[in-house]
């Protein structure tokens, strides 16, 4: 339900409207009782931030909340707002895309099944029961993984993203997790700079994205090193926060101009479109070869039987 306020919450914020007014407009709307959007209105009503207000109602996922509370303190609440409906409609739409994929090969794989209950029937020295168990299991399996993968894919990348972290071979090859790491990093440094908070204090805000310690680390490093006259730039750098050399190049010659976060900004707006080509392309993978696995598994019950 919330992922259909996180834009009219924007508009309405963006037009003028008081958070606790756009709030009570969102509670007209719904029409019925809604405990949740009561608790966040009367939350912003006694002076709490929208995003603590949410937190409280764990309807944010941590790294969801982490950009709505960089941005609220960086007076881009609306730009946040619609950060997060962009993520809920293009990670469900996707899912929802996949879901329908999907329905094809677990088809098939419910036939395979049938087929090998019935040629395993015929089969010499095969009881019948023993049979249509092996046929269930092997069904339930894939059905249950295909149900875990969906999951997986909902799953807030803030996981996966401090999870890999801890393993330099994925950062530092990876264009997928560089350009997601780098929309999340950047999107939130650059609220927070174009809002006029200083880039020590952005930083130190900016830790709480991933729960790595080592990522944690190398932020509060680089938060030190530009609070003792370091450009930002030269902190990132120096603690590999940069993690795609196309960022870094980027960043390098932006330097010597001294328009950095415009430069970074622009960089941003075209990785986007690269990164969701980049996504979908996986996405359109994984029903081929979610197919592939089925036909090997139902291959594989055949000549189990058959040999």
């Amino acid at each position: 339900m919330w992922s259909d306020r996180w834009a009219q919450l924007a508009t309405m914020i963006d037009a003028g409207l008081p958070i606790d007014r756009a709030l009570a407009t969102l509670q007209d709307k719904s029409g019925k009782p809604d405990t949740a959007l009561a608790r966040v209105h009367a939350n912003v009503s006694r002076g709490a931030s929208l995003s603590d207000s949410l937190d409280r109602v764990s309807v944010l996922s941590p790294l969801e909340f982490s950009m709505l509370a960089a941005s609220e303190k960086a007076g881009r609440l609306p730009a946040g707002l619609r950060f997060i409906n962009d993520r809920h409609c293009k990670r469900h739409q996707r899912v929802k895309t996949l879901r329908i994929k999907l329905w094809m090969p677990q088809l098939v794989l419910v036939i395979g099944c049938l087929a090998t209950i019935f040629v395993g029937t015929l089969a010499a020295g095969q009881a019948p029961a023993d049979v249509v168990l092996r046929a269930m299991l092997v069904a339930a399996t894939v059905i249950i993984a295909t149900r875990l993968l969906l999951n997986i894919l909902l799953l807030d990348p803030r996981y996966i993203l401090s999870w890999l972290w801890s393993l330099p071979s994925v950062h530092n090859q990876s264009s997928l997790y560089q350009r997601t790491f780098e929309q999340l990093f950047f999107h939130s440094l650059i609220w927070q700079l174009d809002s006029g908070i200083d880039v020590t204090q952005a930083l130190q805000r900016c830790r709480l994205l991933l729960s790595a310690r080592s990522f944690r680390r190398r932020v509060d490093q680089a938060a030190r090193q530009t609070s003792q006259g370091e450009s930002a730039v030269t902190a990132l750098v120096s603690q590999n926060l940069v993690l795609s050399n196309r960022m870094h190049q980027v960043l390098k010659i932006a330097e010597e101009s001294g328009r950095w976060q415009q430069a970074i900004a622009h960089e941003l707006k075209l990785q986007q479109r690269e990164l969701n080509q980049q996504i979908d392309d996986w996405f359109a993978w994984i029903p081929r070869v979610y197919y592939l696995l089925v036909l090997v598994i139902i291959a594989g019950e055949f000549q189990h039987y058959l040999r």
